[in-house]
Formats: C-alpha cells, sequence, structure tokens
C-alpha cells in the first residue's frame, strides 16, 4: 500500500458524509428559475417591504400601494383571478412562484403557509 492509496480511503468517506459525490447532476434552467424569483422575494423581505396575505393585498391593490404580487403554485384559483384583476386594473405587475405555498411560507421564514405576498411602494 503506498502512500497515495492510503490518502484516498481517508479523504473519500469524509467526502461521501459531506454530500460529495461523483455523481454531480446539473441544474435545470426551470430550477434556476424558480431560484430567481426566490432570491427576488428574498430581496424584498431584506428590504421590509414584502407583505403576505391575500386581504390585505387586495387592499393594497385597490389602493394602488403595491409594485408586484407573487401567488404560490397552489394558490387559490379565485383569489388569484381577482387579484389578478386589480392588478391589471392599476398596471401591477404579476408572477407566480413555482413552488407550493408551505415551501414559501418556510422559505420567508414564517410558521404558516403564505399563498400571496406583495411588494409595497415604501418601506414600512
Amino acid at each position: 500500500m503506498d502512500l497515495q492509496d492510503s490518502y484516498q480511503e481517508s479523504v473519500t468517506p469524509s467526502n461521501e458524509l459531506k454530500g460529495f459525490t461523483k455523481s454531480f447532476v446539473k441544474r435545470t434552467k426551470d430550477k434556476k428559475q424558480e431560484d430567481g424569483a426566490i432570491k427576488e422575494l428574498l430581496s424584498f423581505q431584506r428590504e421590509l417591504r414584502l407583505h403576505c396575505g391575500s386581504k390585505v393585498a387586495e387592499k393594497a391593490l385597490k389602493n394602488a400601494k403595491a409594485v408586484k404580487v407573487f401567488f404560490a403554485s397552489n394558490c387559490d384559483e379565485l383569489t388569484q383571478q381577482k387579484l389578478s384583476y386589480y392588478a391589471q386594473l392599476n398596471g401591477i405587475e404579476v408572477e407566480q412562484v413555482a413552488i407550493d405555498n408551505n415551501e414559501l411560507g418556510r422559505k420567508l421564514s414564517k410558521p404558516f403557509a403564505v399563498s400571496t405576498v406583495w411588494v409595497s411602494k415604501e418601506v414600512q
């Protein structure tokens, strides 16, 4: 047994424990776009401009206080149509995120499911 064989034996198990394997899978284009939407949401959250809830979002859209609205992938169809209608009247951008409401709540550090998120014009 030479020095190189002993080195490979000692390094390989620790790498497997850390999750480094030889079978690397490249991320798909859809997954990269999902990450972009989540990064945008988190940047708005850091600016304290992100708010949750469809009823509050409806008020903000009627009063033109919102800039953008995000829906989870499993958001209620009626709520989504209603908020999209109000957003269209005021020219506000609407985007559907590719994750469900439970995962969206976890990404935003909320202890509950979040299906509608909106961004306000000013910091509150």
